[in-house]
């Protein structure tokens, strides 16, 4: 019976600091609903968790609809308890302005920004108004405002100042309910899509030494923060 199982949801959870997470907080919920593009690197997560909580995997894209419409039907056909949402799903293009497509920057919007929105929109009709639920995006230092800037990420950081100012919003809407919405600004960890973007470049943290502290984060810090966002980084703006 999946019925009343506390559930987190992570999306981007196939790799990098999303499967890592997916990890550290499989002992601290019944219930991992676990968002991503790849099928199998989901599969094999599903197998190396199933142990120690239940594991339920959606494979799509965050940038089409149909997990939107699949995910409030099964929390709502489960009757899945969510106490925690992580939109850590994210997609960085490391280009100039004058090399950058307009197709590249909307994706990245849509991915780092429009897809929470919809999540939001999606979940609230189904998540118990009663239970706290915590909702921690994990944004970019590079989306604040007053920090180092790196050239060509002007879509990427962008983007994540965008979610960031959204979450704000969010908890101030939803100041009177059980909600908390927080956004962690993470420093460079050393993951697949940093490498990608940044060849050569080794982070000071790896993905999951960064996990660690989100995870930490996404079970604790909704008793402690509302609307806040915080730096989480190993060096100075």
């Amino acid at each position: 019976m999946s019925e009343g199982l506390n559930t987190c949801i992570i999306t981007g959870a196939s790799k990098g600091i999303g499967a890592s997470l997916a990890e550290r907080l499989a002992p601290e919920f019944d219930c991992l609903i676990l968002i991503a593009r790849s099928t199998d690197r989901l599969r094999s997560l599903k197998t190396k968790l199933q142990d120690q909580a239940q594991v339920v995997i959606l494979s799509g894209d965050l940038k089409g609809g149909r997990i939107y419409k699949d995910l409030p039907s099964l929390i709502k056909d489960k009757g899945y308890k969510v106490t925690a949402v992580v939109h850590n799903a994210g997609y960085l293009v490391n280009k100039p302005v004058k090399a950058l497509s307009v197709e590249e920057f909307e994706e990245m919007y849509s991915v780092n920004v429009f897809a929470y929105f919809k999540l939001v929109k999606a979940l609230m009709p189904v998540i118990d108004s009663e239970l706290p639920c915590h909702w921690v995006v994990t944004g970019s230092m590079g989306g604040v405002s007053g920090t180092s800037k790196f050239p060509g990420l002007s879509g990427y950081s962008s983007s994540k100042g965008a979610v960031l100012i959204m979450n704000e919003v969010f908890a101030s809407e939803y100041a009177e309910t059980c909600h908390r919405f927080n956004t962690l600004n993470l420093g460079a960890a050393q993951t697949e899509m940093l490498s990608m973007a940044f060849p050569g470049y080794q982070a000071p943290l790896s993905a999951g030494e960064m996990s660690e502290f989100i995870a930490w984060f996404v079970v604790n810090g909704g008793r402690f923060f509302q609307g806040k966002s915080l730096p989480v980084a190993l060096t100075n703006p």
